[in-house]
This record gives C-alpha cells, sequence and structure tokens, in this order.
C-alpha cells in the first residue's frame, strides 16, 4: 500500500508542477467504534498503519483552481492493495442540483461501470460447460470513480469510499 501512495503523492506533485487545473489531495484514514456515554460512535484517525480487519476510509478532495469551470472532469481512486471495497459506502456527491453517483471497476480501472457490476463466468453443469451472468461482488471492486460533467470555477468537491484491509 505504500508504494502505490508514494506514487500517487508523486503524480499530484507533478501536476501541480504542471499548473494542473486541479489540486488533488487523497487522505486515509483508520475508523474505529468506540463506547462513549453509552453509545458507539465513530472515530477517525489519519492511518499510518493499519492491521488486518481494520476499516479505512479513503478521502479525495479535489479543488478547481481556475477562475472556469471544468467540463468531464473524473475523480478516480483506486482500492487500496491489500483491501477490499465495503459495499454501499462511496459517498454520493452532491454538486449544485445535481447528485453524482459513482462508478465502479473490478477490472483494475479499464472499465467503469454503475453497481451492480456484472462478469461473465464458465461452469460445468451436467458436464457441460456453461457461460452465465453473474453480479461482482463488491469486495472484488479496484477503483471508484465520479464522473464530474461541470465542475465550477474555485469549488471544491470531497469523495470517499470505505475498504476492509484483509
Amino acid at each position: 500500500m505504500k508504494r502505490w501512495a508514494l506514487g500517487f503523492i508523486l503524480l499530484c506533485f507533478i501536476a501541480v508542477a504542471q499548473q494542473s487545473p486541479l489540486e488533488l489531495k487523497l487522505e486515509r484514514f483508520v475508523i474505529t467504534q468506540v463506547e462513549q456515554d453509552g453509545e458507539m460512535t465513530e472515530l477517525r484517525a489519519a492511518a499510518f498503519e493499519s492491521r488486518p480487519g481494520d476499516v479505512i476510509e479513503e478521502v479525495l478532495t479535489a479543488t478547481n483552481l481556475t477562475a472556469e469551470s471544468l467540463t468531464g472532469v473524473a475523480l478516480e481512486i483506486p482500492v487500496p492493495l491489500g483491501s477490499s471495497y465495503l459495499a454501499d459506502t462511496a459517498s454520493v456527491l452532491e454538486l449544485e442540483s445535481q447528485s453524482i453517483v459513482p462508478q465502479f471497476s473490478f477490472d483494475n480501472g479499464s472499465s467503469f461501470a454503475y453497481a451492480p457490476l456484472y462478469k461473465t463466468i464458465t461452469v460445468l453443469e451436467d458436464g457441460k460447460e456453461v457461460t452465465k451472468e453473474v453480479i461482482v461482488d463488491p469486495s472484488e471492486y479496484t477503483h471508484v470513480r465520479w464522473l464530474v460533467p461541470q465542475f465550477s470555477a474555485n469549488a471544491e468537491l470531497t469523495a470517499s469510499f470505505r475498504a476492509v484491509v484483509r
């Protein structure tokens, strides 16, 4: 996971150095449940390390640095290696009067679609190979993406999802 994070940070620095119209900031948090005043409360702490079973939250903040609207902006976050996406945790972005629903990939970002995703498998039934279309388990998702049709000048968006460390 460290290799991916360093690569992403390097890409962000390169993008900023080339005067990118977007500023991207990716943060990772470990989510824990604690009892406080007899009720369960959720705590978020910066994730410097994580262990199997930990729930982590990936948070991408994108800022339009220009005085103009940007069109067709794709905000994409890979699910960290060694973790599995947690179903129904990707945020729906609210931008002006529109809701931006996330898309998902299970093929390392080659293709995206809205959930549920489907894949074709071949199984053996009564001695014959049969091709079936099945729903992809969300734990198999490799990337989450939000397509922003119109990103207003100087606006900021925050996209997030959760995963569990394997």
